[in-house]
C-alpha cells in the first residue's frame, strides 16, 4: 500500500513529478514530417483523428503512469470524450496507468466513470481499476469488489473488461477466490462469437492470476 507514496518521493527527488505532454514525446515541433505529427489542414489548423488521439491517449497514460496527474485526463474528462468507441474505452482506462497504485485516490477519480451512460466508458473504467490496483494488496479487496458483479453480468464488454481487469489487479496472486470467479466464464459453451471472446479474456486473465 505504500507503493505508490514510495514511488511519487522518488520522483520528487528526481525532479521528474511535473506533467507531460505527448507532445513532449513527439517533438513534432521539431520536424514538419515527424512521424507521430498531425495532419494539418491548409489553414494550418491540426486536424484531430481516432488514430492521433489513441496514440496520445495510450503515451500519455506511459510517461505519466503513477504520477498521479497528467494534462489530458486528470484535470477534467474534456479528453475522453474527443474519443469514440474503444478509443474512449482506452482513454478511461489510462486513468488506471496514471494514478496507478494509489487504491485510494484512485478509484475516487474513477468511480463516477463506472456509472456513465457509455459503456465504453463504464468498461475502460473497470479495466482502469484492475490497472491501478496492480501489484497492490488491499484488505478491502476494492477490485474484486467492484468487477465481480460485472463478470457474473450480462453486458459483453462489462464482462470483458471485468475479466481482463481482474486478471491484471491480481496477477501472479493465485487467488482462489478469483479463479472460481473466472472459471465459469471459460466454461461457458453458448454466446457465440461474443462468448467465445469472454472465455478467451477469462482464460488469459486466469493464467495471469
Amino acid at each position: 500500500e505504500k507503493l505508490s507514496e514510495q514511488f511519487i518521493k522518488v520522483a520528487q527527488d528526481l525532479d521528474v513529478l511535473d506533467p507531460k505532454t505527448p507532445e513532449d514525446i513527439y517533438k513534432s515541433h521539431l520536424a514538419e514530417t515527424g512521424g507521430f505529427s498531425r495532419r494539418r489542414d491548409t489553414g494550418g489548423a491540426q486536424v484531430d483523428s481516432a488514430r492521433a488521439n489513441l496514440a496520445s491517449t495510450f503515451v500519455n497514460a506511459f510517461v505519466n503512469a503513477g504520477f498521479g496527474k497528467d494534462k489530458l485526463m486528470t484535470p477534467d474528462s474534456e479528453w475522453l470524450y474527443k474519443n469514440k468507441d474503444h478509443g474512449m474505452m482506452s482513454a478511461a482506462a489510462s486513468l488506471g496507468s496514471i494514478l496507478l497504485w494509489n487504491v485510494e485516490e484512485g478509484l475516487t477519480q474513477i468511480d463516477k466513470f463506472l456509472y456513465s451512460n457509455e459503456e465504453y466508458v463504464k468498461a475502460g473504467a473497470a479495466l482502469a481499476v484492475g490497472i491501478l490496483s496492480s501489484g497492490v494488496r488491499n484488505d478491502a479487496d476494492p477490485a474484486l469488489a467492484l468487477l465481480s458483479e460485472h463478470v457474473e453480468g450480462d453486458s459483453h464488454i462489462m464482462k470483458c473488461a471485468a475479466c481482463t481487469g481482474l486478471g491484471i489487479a491480481y496477477a501472479g496472486s493465485a487467488r482462489e477466490d478469483v479463479m472460481e470467479l473466472l472459471i465459469p466464464v471459460i466454461e461457458q459453451t453458448e454466446g457465440g462469437p461474443t462468448g467465445f471472446m469472454e472465455a478467451a479474456l477469462a482464460g488469459l486473465a486466469l493464467g495471469m492470476v
